[in-house]
Order: C-alpha cells, then structure tokens, then sequence
C-alpha cells in the first residue's frame, strides 16, 4: 500500500460512477509531487495507532488517512488502530475509498472504530471495515442511504461584486444530452433525466446496503429496520447490530488489546496511544 498505489486508487475512484457533482461537474486532480512529504512517526514500543476521522469525507482526508494507515500497517511496533470517527459522511466515491483503506489496514492489524458523537452514511461505511465498534449511549449512527441534491437557479445574472443574482438569460452549450443535468443553470429535469438519476441513486444504495450486511453479517429480509436512512442512537444501533458495544474510550481501548492480544497469541499490558 505504497504513496504511488495510494494515488492510483484515489485518481481511478475520481473517474467512475461513484462519484458525481451534486452542482456544478467537479474536476478532481491527483498530483503526487504536490502532496505533502510527512516523516513516519518514531516508535519505540508497542502501541497502539490513532486515526481521525472528523468532519465530511472529501478525497482530501481519505488521502491523509490512507498514508497513515500505510504507515501503521508497515510498522511493526503498532500493534493495533482506534479509529475515532465524528462525521455525518460525504462524497460516495470519497466513502467507498476510505472504507477499501480501513479494509486493507484491518487485514493485517486490529482494528477499532470509536464513536464519541456521530458516525453516519459514509463514515459508518468506513467504520464497518473495522473489527469492533464502540458507540456512546449518545452517538447518532447508520443513516444508510443516498442523496443526490440538485439545485435549478432562475433568472440568473452575475452580480458586480462576484457571483450571480437577479434576472439574465445564460445559455449552456454542451455535447451529451445528460452533460449538465445536474448544472444550476439547465432547464428542470425531465421525466426521462430524473429516472436516471433515481436510477444512480438506487444503484449506489443497493452498494450501500449490501456492503454493510456483508461486514456486519446482517440479514436483507428485515433491510428496512437498519438501512432506510434512519439514525440510530447508540443502544438502539447495538440492539440492529450496526455495532458491537455501547462504551468509550477505555472500552474501545480493552478492547483493541484483547484483539492484540489473541494474534500475538501471547497477554499484553496496556498499550500506549500514538498519533
């Protein structure tokens, strides 16, 4: 899990269907040289790593993360990961890259998943590559589904100071029928544009829905009591097994050294956190 597969990964995820604009078209670009140069934490015993996981989930974080877990996964002296997440999800194609790097980090290490506040959409996605999840009584989980968000502007005009205001004609020139259908400034979508992007929409869920029933050994006969979008508090979210625990930091701590502790095949004491 080198910088350059890292790249590859996040620039390949850019270009597929996962990942659209909910405005205006968005241009992803993945540039390795400009890419901060980061020395890998010095380690000098047995830890346990740290990953943040705080606020929307753009390619921006996914790309600090997955350098992190490839330093984690690569040092011998972690020994495990807590994975402290607060976010409410983010971009689709953002999640699903995420949650690959999790995936791979939990195939090699322990893996923990701590909710304080909320883990929710593709944040709880994420979270799901994790061996365990610990929740607060008070964290707001799940929120399995998909929004695709399409604003039509009318009578639009640039305003002297920036952006745009009041009443103008503008006029899109475009080749592909669907190219800008989710443009601000197209024409309301039609019968035809909105099956689509219902379509998009219901295939990104099914993704969604059959992930999550796959990591968390979840049934799909009762899918509406876990993944209609609703949010679950943390001993109701325990209750539909979306986690594992209601508990802490000291929770997710023991945890974390229990599952250390069974693949060394040897007790540990407690370990050291590091960032």
């Amino acid at each position: 899990m080198n910088q350059q597969r890292i790249y590859a990964l996040l620039a390949a995820l850019a270009c597929t269907g996962l990942l659209w604009a909910e405005k205006e078209p968005v241009v992803i670009t993945v540039t390795p040289k400009e890419a901060p140069v980061v020395a890998p934490v010095k380690v000098e015993v047995d830890s346990i790593g740290i990953i943040k996981l705080h606020g929307n989930i753009s390619f921006a974080p996914v790309e600090k993360i997955a350098r992190k877990a490839a330093e984690f996964a690569e040092n011998e002296k972690i020994k495990g990961v807590l994975l402290v997440i607060n976010s409410g999800g983010g971009s689709a194609g953002a999640s699903d890259a995420l949650f690959r790097e999790i995936k791979e980090l939990a195939a090699v290490k322990p893996v923990v998943a701590l909710v304080p506040e909320h883990c929710a959409s593709g944040a709880y996605h994420a979270a799901t590559a994790a061996h365990w999840i610990v929740a607060s009584a008070w964290a707001a989980v799940g929120s399995i589904g998909v929004v695709s968000t399409i604003e039509k502007h009318k009578n639009v005009r640039r305003a002297s100071q920036g952006g745009y205001s009041g009443d103008a004609d503008i006029e899109l020139i475009h080749a592909g029928k669907d190219k800008v259908v989710r443009s601000t400034h197209s024409a309301p979508l039609n019968p035809e544009q909105r099956a689509k992007i219902q379509a998009e929409a219901d295939a990104l869920y099914k993704l969604f829905y059959t992930s999550v029933a796959k990591q968390r050994n979840l049934s799909l006969n009762n899918l509406h009591t876990w993944a209609e979008g609703q949010v679950l508090l943390g001993e109701e979210a325990r209750d539909k097994r979306l986690i594992d625990q209601v508990g802490g930091l000291t929770d997710a701590r023991r945890k974390l050294e229990e599952l250390v502790a069974k693949q060394a095949g040897k007790p540990v004491g407690k370990l050291p956190f590091v960032e």
